[in-house]
């Protein structure tokens, strides 16, 4: 069992057995890895179902401006947020030496 969602370096996946788990991220990692040569960081949630279910959120970072923002980046209460993309007006002020991603999760 399992579901896959994989964009520009963001990775969701929903599984039952480690072993799904383990055959997804050898086929796709070094794929990610390529279009986030940066960082790589990786969260894993139970879901509480039954059978077992987890979610595994996988965020891949190309470094553009301010700070190495390590992803999926995680509030004070637990929310957990990945985002691939750049800020280019539309109201949010970013500095050249800020993150957009630290600044979106504000």
């Amino acid at each position: 069992c399992g579901v896959r969602v994989c964009v520009c370096g963001i990775l969701a996946c929903v599984y039952c057995q480690d072993v799904q788990r383990s055959a997804l991220k050898e086929a796709l990692l070094p794929l990610l890895r390529r279009r986030g040569p940066d960082h790589v960081g990786e969260v894993t949630t139970p879901l509480g179902a039954s059978p077992p279910l987890w979610l595994d959120l996988l965020g891949t970072l190309l470094h553009m401006r301010g700070g190495v923002t390590p992803q999926p980046l995680r509030n004070e209460k637990g929310d957990c947020f990945l985002w691939n993309g750049n800020v280019f007006g539309g109201g949010i002020d970013i500095r050249s030496d800020e993150n957009d991603t630290v600044k979106v999760m504000e």
